[in-house]
């Protein structure tokens, strides 16, 4: 009757559950003054109630009609939960009309855009500065293969609050491309006091899709209301969230409430001395809002691939930084559905990896066999390693070790080995050339020679005595 009133109420039916699901769906804030609390009844179908949850009861006999219906509404997949009581031939089917995707958001930060990366040759520092710019068309790539609503960068977006005019251009010139809005906060390396030269200058290049919020005040869209916590210095041992409490009555009730923030959290960043904004769990959640996107600390949060009713993340770095960074450069796309439940996919964006493995030789075991194994798995052409290597290699693989890592470095973009570590397989030979045969030393090393770490500690001490050390 709601489609076409000219239809009697007993033909409009349910010529498909699927049709009335679907009016359920894009309908329900033109359907709710239609029905009553109590329920409107249709053959086989009823509508109960319209809340946060839509739940539609289907009630009939076990016959063909009810058993299409049914297999109509499981094909809906995860946008239903259904469940079903037998009773005296009566089927219930309870389908739970939550989970339409509601905004859906690229979470992302700290791209540190004009790192230094001092410590390397400049080709190779160059190298690493460009990748993450190139990790850049990665996410705008995924969000719009993702259909996301919104990028949200949550601070550091620059190392440093100095960044060459050169790069506050390419930055621009990536964000122009993205397929949607893009929310940008400050960070505590590219802090905002008012005024800055840093955010003037950006704002002048910023593309119309990108909306910087320098101010700690509610900013709102059409689905959500976003809530700012922006670093007005490098450091800070008072966190930002103080003007967020309070507000949760006066809060509009058809839109998400969302927080973006940048600083430590309790027990995830290292920040023993709370220098760095610390947010505490119970501050986080006692702000009462849907969902916190927070950046500064460069490994993600919550830990795993796919992430269920979660509503704090932090978004670690698009672009690994270096070997202590212990993750693959990543972002989150949050989903958010209507009844405000989270789901979240954790997307890997980095250009280069930088790995780190740590080789132990046990005896007899070929040094070059060890490092094949260890770096089988690794792509060369876009990683970073380095290796360090201990235990005991043979005679011939100790003397030749410098040979061994030339052939296993190439490919690689950054191979370093430290092996300060490895020490020589002492074998009899080398005990009879630096003791006499059969003197107590002598004998004394050969009792070892089944033990190679002991052997390698008592050799050392013999000819430590004989130089007199």
């Amino acid at each position: 009757r709601y489609l076409n009133p000219q239809i009697p109420c007993n033909l409009a039916l349910i010529a498909s559950a699927k049709n009335v699901a679907v009016l359920i769906h894009k309908l329900r804030v033109r359907l709710l003054p239609l029905l009553q609390p109590s329920g409107v009844f249709l053959p086989f179908l009823r509508v109960e109630r319209i809340l946060g949850q839509q739940r539609v009861l289907v009630i009939g006999r076990l016959d063909t009609l009810l058993l299409g219906i049914y297999r109509i509404l499981c094909s809906f997949g995860n946008s239903l939960s259904l469940t079903e009581n037998r009773n005296e031939g009566i089927i219930i089917v309870q389908v739970y009309f939550g989970g339409i995707i509601m905004l859906k958001i690229l979470h992302t930060g700290d791209w540190h855009i004009g790192r230094n990366y001092d410590k390397y040759d400049p080709a190779l520092a160059e190298r690493l500065r460009a990748a993450r710019l190139e990790a850049v068309d990665n996410i705008n790539a995924l969000a719009e293969k993702e259909g996301c609503d919104v990028i949200v960068v949550a601070g550091d977006l620059f190392d440093n609050i100095r960044p060459a005019a050169k790069l506050i251009k390419q930055v621009c010139e990536k964000l122009k491309s993205a397929p949607c809005p893009v929310l940008i906060i400050p960070g505590n390396h590219d802090y905002c006091t008012g005024g800055d030269e840093l955010w003037q200058r950006f704002s002048a290049e910023c593309p119309d899709n990108v909306r910087l919020l320098t101010k700690c005040e509610p900013y709102v869209t059409e689905k959500a209301v976003y809530y700012p916590c922006v670093c007005p210095a490098r450091h800070s041992e008072e966190n930002m969230l103080g003007w967020i409490s309070g507000g949760e009555n006066r809060r509009d009730s058809t839109k998400l409430h969302i927080g973006i923030a940048h600083g430590a959290i309790e027990g995830l960043s290292c920040d023993s001395e709370r220098r760095y904004y610390y947010m505490p769990w119970a501050e986080l959640r006692s702000c009462g809002l849907d969902l916190w996107l927070i950046g500064h600390t460069h490994i993600p949060y919550p830990a795993g691939d796919c992430i269920s009713d979660e509503n704090i993340f932090n978004a670690g770095t698009h672009q690994q930084t270096d070997v202590s960074n212990n993750t693959d450069g990543t972002v989150f796309v949050i989903e958010i559905s209507d009844d405000k439940r989270i789901k979240a996919v954790k997307h890997r964006t980095g250009v280069i990896s930088f790995r780190q493995a740590d080789i132990r030789l046990s005896h007899g075991e070929p040094l070059r066999e060890a490092l094949s194994q260890a770096l089988a798995e690794i792509p060369r052409e876009s990683t970073f390693v380095e290796l360090n290597i201990s235990g005991v290699a043979m005679r011939g693989d100790f003397e030749s070790r410098a040979e061994i890592y030339n052939e296993q470095e190439k490919g690689f973009l950054f191979f370093e080995v430290n092996d300060s570590a490895l020490e020589q397989e002492i074998t009899a030979d080398m005990i009879d050339e630096e003791t006499i045969d059969g003197s107590a030393e002598n004998k004394l090393l050969k009792r070892y020679i089944s033990e190679p770490y002991m052997l390698n500690l008592a050799f050392d001490l013999v000819k430590s005595c004989k130089e007199g050390k």
